[in-house]
């Protein structure tokens, strides 16, 4: 693998950013809003740099963090849990692949012990590490990582930085993470500020009448959101959940903290009635057991969830408005909401997000990817259900659009119980005032 050196010039509005890129450099690209990384990003899918000294193209390569539809197709959303019991799930071996570059790179990582796990068992940052190992190809100059910390702990955050640093060396690559958060500049062998001038102010948050988007919320005659009592989880012999208690009452604002891997996601499953150790343990949902013969979807219909699992699993061909009906008519048993009424709502948070309108009848997957979980997280507030789960809601997502998004909630929510989870204590709104640690 040699060495190489050129010049990345992309144009953006009103300026270009010009970056000299030599291998086994690693670096940073700071970004003043979700839009600007968007916008740059585009550009990049679409510019081929060439090396001055040989002329020649330099490939650049964005690596996705997904399985795709051909890995997944065995199981569905609420089938995952089951799948990983039944030894369905690929290995990390099978999903990385079998050349012989990703073999000796994958034994040059964290993952060297876990080849042979199911891939759905690894941690955040062991997953986007088996990605990279997935997509990475030989001749690939530069890599490009979009949001590669979000949703990792600060330990996770450090195992990806040490194998990108021994990635860089070993490959002669030149690795390029993107973010609209702030990280240690330390960390990196170059890490820019991309701020372009005459950003438009963003709209007063105050401006858009939101009153009428959390109007006729359902009854919600209970004491708890849901009680657990000494929860067991275990995958053969390794324990997810040991003895775990929880009690959320009515209208309560939580905070879920706790390391990659401790079990966050298992927790809030077999809450959202996903997974089926729910059956084999002590939990009460709106006050009533969690059983064989009670109705799933009267569970779900109260409950509005996310998490990456979830945005993951959305079928993607779908408009806004059609991925919000869907989100807001879960219980196909119960009649639903007016389209019309639902397009209204969505008009409003459009506005307010400072999104354009007509975009509320495109499929979802030509959005750019932070109006992409936007589209899905308005959806899951449209649904005004009385209990409110999100779980690391906030990839890709700039400052401005988190303190609008945080303001909807600590606003127009007050009788709403809130699940929150995040590795980052910027991301929390304000309302929180409980927290449940999983260690």
């Amino acid at each position: 693998m040699t060495a190489f050196a050129c010049s990345l010039n992309v144009s953006c509005p009103e300026q270009t950013i010009n970056l000299e890129i030599k291998n086994s450099q690693l670096w940073c690209l700071e970004f003043d809003s979700s839009t600007t990384m968007a916008f740059f990003m585009h550009e990049i899918r679409n510019h081929t740099p060439f090396s001055p000294t040989k002329s020649l193209p330099v490939k650049i390569q964005i690596v996705p963090y997904e399985i795709t539809h051909h890995e997944e197709k065995i199981f569905f959303y609420q089938q995952r849990y089951h799948a990983t019991e039944n030894n369905e799930v690929i290995t990390v071996n099978d999903f990385i692949g079998q050349n012989y570059l990703q073999q000796r790179l994958i034994g040059q990582s964290i993952l060297r012990e876990r080849r042979n796990d199911p891939i759905t068992h690894l941690s955040t940052g062991e997953f986007k590490i088996a990605c990279l190992l997935k997509a990475f190809q030989p001749e690939s100059k530069i890599i490009f990582l979009e949001e590669l910390f979000a949703g990792l702990d600060s330990t996770n955050r450090s195992m990806v930085i040490q194998f990108l640093r021994s990635l860089c060396q070993a490959t002669k690559t030149c690795i390029i993470v993107t973010t609209t958060r702030p990280n240690e500049s330390s960390l990196f062998d170059h890490y820019l500020k991309i701020y372009l001038p005459n950003q438009q102010y963003p709209r007063e948050k105050h401006a858009i009448p939101l009153k009428p988007l959390f109007q006729n919320k359902p009854l919600q005659n209970f004491q708890y959101a849901f009680k657990l009592t000494n929860i067991n989880v275990r995958y053969n012999e390794r324990i997810i959940l040991n003895n775990i208690s929880w009690a959320v009452k009515k209208g309560e604002k939580w905070a879920l903290r706790g390391h990659n891997g401790s079990g966050k996601s298992t927790l809030l499953s077999l809450i959202n009635a996903d997974h089926p150790h729910s059956y084999a343990n002590d939990i009460l949902i709106f006050d009533q057991p969690r059983k064989y013969g009670r109705n799933i979807w009267e569970i779900k219909d109260n409950i509005a969830y996310f998490s990456h699992e979830y945005f993951r699993y959305m079928d993607k061909s779908k408009t806004i408005t059609e991925t919000a009906l869907q989100i807001i008519n879960s219980n196909p048993y119960k009649p639903a909401k007016e389209p019309n009424t639902v397009t209204e709502k969505l008009t409003l948070l459009m506005q307010y997000f400072d999104l354009p309108v007509h975009k509320l009848n495109s499929p979802i997957y030509h959005l750019a990817p932070v109006h992409q979980r936007l589209a899905v997280l308005m959806g899951v507030l449209l649904k005004n259900a009385p209990l409110l789960i999100l779980d690391e809601p906030y990839h890709y997502f700039d400052s401005t659009i988190v303190t609008k998004f945080n303001f909807l909630i600590d606003s127009h929510l007050n009788d709403t119980t809130l699940i929150f989870v995040s590795h980052n204590d910027n991301d929390f709104p304000s309302c929180i005032d409980h927290h449940f640690y999983l260690s």
